[in-house]
């Protein structure tokens, strides 16, 4: 099978990434079957002292930009005349309480 990989490195917690990722996947010609969602990043530290812009970027990345690329792929994937495939990776994170956290364990 002939397999065609990209990457790309952008940052998704910014909004105009996440179109440019767009652009990118669906250029005529290109065949997206898989989207992977394993971005994500934690904010450090008690809460009362975690920068706003942190914790913003925080969610951007991890609840954003994976719902809006899932949404905004998924007629793709549908509409393709074959099975399309959306995977997404979450954290050991997710299962348990980790110290000096200020976001809940639960990242994706």
């Amino acid at each position: 099978h002939h397999v065609e990989v990209e990457i790309v490195a952008l940052d998704l917690a910014l909004p105009a990434s996440v179109d440019e990722l767009l652009k990118r996947a669906l250029r005529p010609g290109r065949h997206v079957q898989v989207l992977v969602n394993n971005a994500g990043i934690g904010v450090y530290g008690p809460a009362s002292e975690v920068p706003w812009l942190q914790v913003d970027a925080m969610l951007r990345l991890n609840i954003v930009a994976l719902t809006e690329l899932t949404m905004r792929l998924l007629p793709v994937l549908l509409n393709a005349g074959q099975p399309g495939y959306i995977l997404h990776v979450a954290s050991i994170a997710a299962l348990q309480p980790v110290l000096a956290r200020s976001e809940p364990g639960a990242e994706s």
